[in-house]
């Protein structure tokens, strides 16, 4: 029978063996892909959004595409706002991967001329790594004209109100009705959200009011946007 001896030094031997092998056979390596924070976009120049309070964190960045609703009493004179009605799209993903490329910040411009099918088609393109980008919930306003964004499928709500406003960029894309993009906005917690706290309307894309409501007592305004939330 070996001695316990005999057994170490077979031992020490394959394990010097094997190491050789390991160093001369190359290793397949798996392609590292880094995921980063990615921070709030600005305008460019001029006044900007106020800053995400302390203590908080980027929750989710979404793609919403949706209308903003105008009413004009007797169907004249200059509309007023009155809501919006959004699907919010979840792009987080690709938001980390690369927030600054054009196929990230161009996404409100594109998705405004599209519908909801199309706008999922879009996305679906260029999400990262086998990613997709699902419908998370809605934005709307509530019986009591609170901006309301539900995120259902996260388990997220924020109940907000407006705390900073900034006109959107000169070179915004005008949307489909060709009236401009809506200002770039900050909203924070009204009492009554789940998880979230802000949230920013940001790379804004048509919504804009019309000039007049030319006889109509409401106008809707096809949009599209992002919304950056935070918790």
């Amino acid at each position: 029978m070996p001695s316990i001896t005999s057994l170490l030094s077979y031992a020490a031997i394959t394990l010097l063996a094997s190491s050789h092998l390991s160093a001369a056979t190359p290793v397949p390596m798996c392609k590292l892909v880094v995921r980063e924070t990615p921070a709030l976009p600005t305008t460019g120049s001029g006044t900007q959004l106020p800053a995400v309070s302390a203590g908080l964190h980027l929750k989710f960045v979404t793609l919403g595409r949706g209308v903003q609703n105008y009413t004009c009493a007797g169907g004249s004179g200059t509309p007023t706002a009155v809501g919006a009605i959004a699907d919010i799209f979840d792009i987080t993903a690709l938001a980390q991967l690369s927030p600054t490329s054009a196929a990230f910040t161009g996404l409100p411009a594109a998705a405004a001329y599209l519908t909801i099918p199309g706008v999922q088609q879009l996305l679906n393109t260029r999400m990262p790594g086998g990613n997709t980008a699902t419908i998370i919930g809605k934005h709307f306003f509530n019986s009591a004209g609170v901006p309301t964004f539900d995120l259902s499928a996260r388990g997220k709500k924020l109940l907000s109100k407006l705390v900073g406003k900034v006109p959107a960029p000169a070179t915004a894309d005008v949307g489909p009705a060709g009236t401009g993009a809506v200002p770039w906005l900050k909203l924070d917690d009204a009492g009554g959200s789940a998880g979230l706290k802000e949230v920013y309307r940001v790379y804004t894309a048509g919504g804009n009011a019309p000039a007049s409501c030319s006889g109509q007592a409401a106008v809707s305004v096809e949009y599209a946007a992002m919304y950056w939330f935070y918790g």
